[in-house]
């Protein structure tokens, strides 16, 4: 004979406590929800304030809220045809169909560019300030890498992918 069906389980009710905790946490989630979709990531003032000290500013026309974006700050656009190569004649001057502008940098100094927004969307980095070590740091990295080359597997494929034309 068939073994007799288990009784059903009843959940207790909720305690008052309880349901306004439940309550709140949702409400907590949909609020930040809401609020990740509607607000715009800013960064840090105090990270701005001591960064961007002594920065000149280049603007743009740009408007990077029009662009694909990830929050690894990469989105790669996946291409049938290979990449192009660009002469530098092709993107600045008169003739140029994409009328960028050559901007001198002398690579000392640091320089923010920022979109038709204000927002950052790249960076000049110079060298610190008062580091006496920071070309040995550069030398012995170079070398570790030359050192290293020889190790390197590279397979068919690694060459060229969506991020560009080099080994990864």
């Amino acid at each position: 004979p068939p073994s007799p069906a288990p009784p059903p389980v009843v959940a207790e009710p909720l305690s008052r406590a309880d349901r306004r905790k439940k309550r709140n946490k949702q409400q907590s989630k949909q609020h930040k929800k809401k609020q990740k979709l509607t607000s715009e990531p800013r960064p840090f003032d105090n990270l701005t304030r001591k960064h961007a000290q002594g920065t000149s500013q280049i603007t743009s026309s740009f408007d990077a809220a029009s662009s694909s974006t990830a929050t690894t700050g990469y989105v790669g656009q996946r291409r049938d045809d290979p990449p192009k190569t660009f002469e530098l004649s092709e993107l600045v001057g008169p003739h140029s169909r994409y009328k960028f502008e050559l901007r001198a940098w002398n690579g000392k100094s640091r320089v923010v560019f920022v979109d038709s927004s204000s927002r950052v969307i790249g960076v000049g980095v110079s060298l610190p300030a008062n580091d006496a070590t920071w070309a040995d740091v550069h030398r012995e990295a170079a070398e570790a890498l030359e050192e290293a080359r020889g190790r390197l597997d590279l397979k068919k494929g690694d060459n060229i992918h969506r991020r560009g034309c080099f080994p990864a």
